[in-house]
């Protein structure tokens, strides 16, 4: 019976000094070379130590191990002994991210595409941007502003970003003195008034010109823009209008009554002239009673001066024949209530003008020996007839009861 118990004691510790202890360790997630350090806890039984190239106790930098397969080793010591077990941890590499320079970018400037960063379908993040891609200067005004471009690799997951500096110009202070009207008859001339030196003058919005020709553009309102660009490139405008006022036809002068004589031309301010020196009167009317003599006029509209009339003989019976360089008309009846002829002679062919009493030119045309002015065609009022041939000129007055 002794025998037996020793036999099995002796059995019992052999299987004891025997045993095996059952260490594992992992799985290890695939990690971002610069992603930040790993904490290892999945080695069993717990208590073990881990060790491997970037390893330092249980902290795992991928960055020090770098990009690819590296060993992971878990070591466990018991009583009966010293265990361990190794298991393979993937380390990704880290985009190679870069960010180019910023074009100019100025104050209240269009938005702008970013599409400086590399590779290509990253993000933008920073003040001013919209839809991840767009740069709204106006929205953030002039400065320097840091912009971030994050790139995330779509196979691995990893990421890394970029950094740029993008600053927002001002735009050039950009003036343009006021122009003072001027006449469409006055010669080519150099805008200035620009300032700072060295922009553009921009016409209408169309055309670039510096020499600028009243006679080309036109009697009107034009709009006069100075664009200047400075150093950097961002550009800034001043705009003024610029007025043509149209020169006044040559005036002639009609008897508007027995004893006074009319302009034709509507104006500011008007010049008579009696046997070539200036009259003191500057109204429209001027009055002619007992002093015969030749008689001029010019006219001022808006600054701007006409060319003299023609002469006109005042002293012989109104509205019958005109002396000299006139042409011998007749207009009857005189006053009018219905169709009105005109007869001339001395000439076969000439130009008739209708001109109401403001000056406006109601019709022209081409006769040859004598016209009739149809009822219909001229309401009441008081009308000046203005015949024309190539040497000579005559004018009457007409009323239309």
């Amino acid at each position: 019976m002794r025998s037996l118990l020793l036999f099995t004691t002796l059995f019992f510790f052999s299987i004891i000094g025997f045993a095996q202890v059952n260490i594992g360790l992992g799985p290890f997630p695939d990690l971002c070379e610069n992603g930040g350090t790993y904490t290892l806890t999945s080695g069993t039984p717990t208590g073990g130590l881990y060790s491997g190239n970037g390893v330092i106790g249980s902290i795992f930098n991928p960055a020090a191990a770098g990009a690819g397969s590296h060993a992971i080793t878990y070591t466990y010591t018991d009583t009966s002994g010293t265990y361990d077990t190794t298991l393979n941890i993937i380390v990704n590499a880290a985009p190679n991210v870069t960010l180019g320079a910023f074009p100019t970018v100025c104050e209240e400037g269009n938005p702008i595409g970013l599409n400086q960063g590399s590779p290509i379908g990253g993000i933008y993040k920073g003040p001013g941007i919209i839809f991840n891609a767009v740069f709204f200067p106006d929205s953030v005004g002039v400065g320097l502003y840091t912009i971030n471009y994050v790139y995330t690799d779509p196979l691995t997951g990893c990421a890394d970003s970029a950094t740029q500096n993008l600053i927002v110009n001002p735009k050039p202070n950009v003036n343009l003195v006021a122009f003072s009207p001027i006449c469409s008859d006055q010669q080519a001339f150099n805008l200035v008034g620009g300032t700072p030196n060295g922009g553009i003058y921009i016409i209408n919005g169309m055309d670039t010109v510096s020499n600028f020709d009243p006679q080309v553009f036109g009697a009107d309102t034009h709009e006069v823009n100075y664009l200047f660009t400075d150093a950097v490139g961002c550009s800034s405008s001043a705009m003024q209008d610029l007025i043509i006022n149209e020169v006044p036809d040559t005036p002639f002068v009609f008897p508007y009554a027995p004893d006074t004589l009319l302009c034709s031309e509507p104006g500011d301010v008007f010049e008579w002239f009696k046997n070539d020196s200036i009259v003191p009167q500057t109204t429209r009317k001027i009055a002619v009673a007992n002093q015969d003599g030749v008689y001029k006029v010019r006219v001022t509209k808006a600054g701007c001066i006409s060319e003299v009339s023609a002469p006109y003989t005042y002293g012989e019976p109104f509205s019958v024949k005109e002396l000299g360089s006139n042409i011998e008309m007749n207009v009857f009846p005189n006053p009018s209530n219905g169709d009105v002829r005109i007869m001339f002679s001395d000439i076969k062919n000439a130009n008739l003008e209708v001109f109401d009493i403001a000056g406006k030119l109601i019709f022209s045309q081409s006769i040859a020996n004598g016209f009739v002015i149809e009822d219909e065609v001229l309401p009441k009022g008081t009308y000046i007839i203005k015949l024309t041939s190539s040497t000579k000129t005559t004018t009457q007055k007409l009323i239309k009861l």
